[in-house]
């Protein structure tokens, strides 16, 4: 990755182009704080399901509901507001970002079963196929879709 003038662009290629030869440094940026925002989304759907269950006795099932409930807004609140500088409204935003939560969740759930169930392969190998692929999908439909024209 090596500068390439003053117009604080790197070039290297990462999942092809994305329609040019050059890569932003913003859009690193970007893809910092989405991982960030990832990591904290996981680490509190992890910590509010272990809190309910190991210190407060709840259901499980309930607790992963809603640790889940509490990593999706996070990861929301924080694309939105830190990620993408989100600008307009919520209504507008969030209905597509749980499209796209849906649409990753059903991508996930399918290569588990096809590459598991039908193929046979431990359940290891498409967690680490869809745990790779995912949070790319992710970044591309939230950047493209989701927060569109909210870039900062």
């Amino acid at each position: 990755m090596t500068p390439t003038g003053s117009s604080g662009k790197c070039r290297f290629r990462l999942f092809g182009t994305l329609g040019n030869n050059t890569f932003p440094a913003s859009r690193l940026g970007r893809i910092a704080r989405f991982a960030a925002v990832g990591i904290a989304a996981t680490s509190s759907h992890a910590l509010t399901t272990i809190v309910l269950v190991s210190f407060l006795a709840g259901n499980p099932t309930l607790a992963m509901v809603i640790g889940t409930v509490v990593g999706v807004a996070t990861s929301y609140l924080g694309n939105a507001l830190w990620t993408f500088g989100a600008t307009g409204r919520h209504v507008d935003h969030l209905p597509r970002f749980l499209l796209v939560y849906g649409v990753i969740m059903s991508f996930n759930a399918l290569t588990m079963f096809l590459l598991e169930q039908i193929v046979g392969l431990n359940y290891l190998i498409p967690l680490a196929i869809a745990l790779t692929i995912s949070p790319a999908l992710t970044f591309i439909l939230n950047e493209r879709y989701v927060f569109r024209g909210s870039l900062r």
